[in-house]
């Protein structure tokens, strides 16, 4: 026991003598901590350890369906068939398509005409 009537113990339990921490035995007897333990006192390795299950996550839930969102629209897929690579062909296509067109410069003007009253209403 300490000054306090704490009892002081070294990293892996031992009583200290004294208050001061117990010395680390060198002699072959001596227990050795867990491999779990000494694993765990790496400080790159537990924060990979710990990292990892969010990177997992990210990936699976983030870059996978985001690559496979660029696939689709580069590929003429469809259900049940898995297509190939065809590139820029959809976007073209899209683009020359007279009602896309349209759509496209309505859904323009009616974000400008937003931006300017954001604008005006923050004067």
């Amino acid at each position: 026991m300490n000054a306090q009537g704490w009892d002081v113990k070294d990293r892996i339990g031992r009583e200290a003598v004294g208050g001061a921490p117990a010395a680390a035995s060198v002699s072959p007897s001596a227990p050795r901590p867990a491999l779990l333990a000494r694993l765990l006192d790496d400080e790159k390795l537990l924060a990979l350890l710990l990292l990892s299950p969010t990177v997992l996550l990210l990936a699976a839930f983030i870059a996978y369906p985001f690559a496979m969102g660029i696939w689709l629209a580069m590929s003429n897929a469809s259900v049940g068939n898995p297509g190939h690579f065809i590139g820029i062909k959809n976007f073209t296509k899209a683009w020359n398509d007279s009602i896309f067109r349209t759509t496209f410069r309505f859904a323009k003007s009616v974000t400008w005409l937003n931006r300017g009253l954001e604008v005006q209403s923050n004067r």
